[in-house]
């Protein structure tokens, strides 16, 4: 079979077998990414709709022990199911508040369908003062569902201050996970704060050169890693050139000429 993320000698491919058709590539992934995935270090999921970015971010968040999960639209099913709770006003409630000065794991949503201005007003005002607590506590993972939505007036309305938030967060040891469609709803600064994670093929020539510029690596190398993405595979881009980069390929698959790099 020929291999299809053969790109030369000099392409570096962490690859991430899984074995058999039934096993688990996502379990695989995370066992891998956990070890690499410090406090601080933000990841952005990008992956056409319909095509489980939430449901994957889920599963990576259980890594951590805090999370606050922002939904904007409000009433996001995959999150409710998963066992986060929604929070419908401020202050948090005391039983969240003791929950994290004992340490305990917990998992929050700020979000709600909104009628109106003044509910929009509300929730824009909720969303800022939980958030600010959550840098004050620190530890915490913020999933940011629908990254372009920060910036969006009728939703988060951060505007500019998308860099600035992801900026501070870095600083304070505190990881953003965001999901979106396209890289071009992401700004630079965010885009060279994050690792990017692929969950499907592409051809899209935009997200190919905003990942090319992020990761430091060739755009003929990137096209070449992303079209020939598998079912149920992804690709994992640092924002080092020196890092390899991890895709999740099955086992069958036979490689050739790609340098693993720890090769001797």
């Amino acid at each position: 079979m020929e291999d299809p993320w053969d790109q030369g000698d000099e392409t570096e491919i962490l690859p991430l077998r899984w074995g058999s058709p039934r096993g688990d590539p996502e379990k695989e992934f995370l066992a891998w990414f956990r070890l690499r995935w410090a406090p601080g270090d933000h990841l952005a999921i990008i992956a056409p709709t319909k095509a489980g970015k939430t449901t994957f971010a889920v599963g990576l968040l259980q890594i951590r022990k805090f999370v606050l999960a922002f939904d904007p639209k409000g009433g996001d099913s995959t999150l409710a199911a998963s066992g986060f709770e929604r929070i419908p006003s401020w202050p948090l409630p005391r039983h969240i508040r003791k929950q994290i000065q004992e340490r305990q794991p917990t998992r929050l949503i700020v979000g709600a369908v909104v009628q109106n201005r003044a509910e929009r007003a509300e929730l824009r005002t909720l969303q800022a003062k939980v958030l600010s607590q959550v840098f004050d506590i620190g530890g915490f993972t913020v999933y940011i569902d629908e990254h372009q939505l920060l910036s969006d007036p009728r939703f988060m309305h951060l505007g500019a201050d998308s860099d600035e938030l992801h900026i501070a967060a870095r600083d304070r040891e505190i990881s953003m996970v965001t999901a979106q469609q396209s890289t071009r709803w992401a700004s630079k600064t965010s885009a060279e704060q994050s690792y990017w994670l692929a969950l499907s093929q592409t051809r899209d020539r935009e997200i190919v050169r905003r990942m090319s510029e992020m990761s430091g690596r060739p755009a003929a190398e990137v096209r070449g890693i992303l079209r020939g993405l598998m079912t149920h595979a992804w690709a994992l881009f640092s924002r080092s050139p020196y890092d390899p980069v991890g895709v999740t390929i099955p086992a069958e698959v036979k490689r050739k000429n790609v340098r693993r790099p720890d090769a001797a």
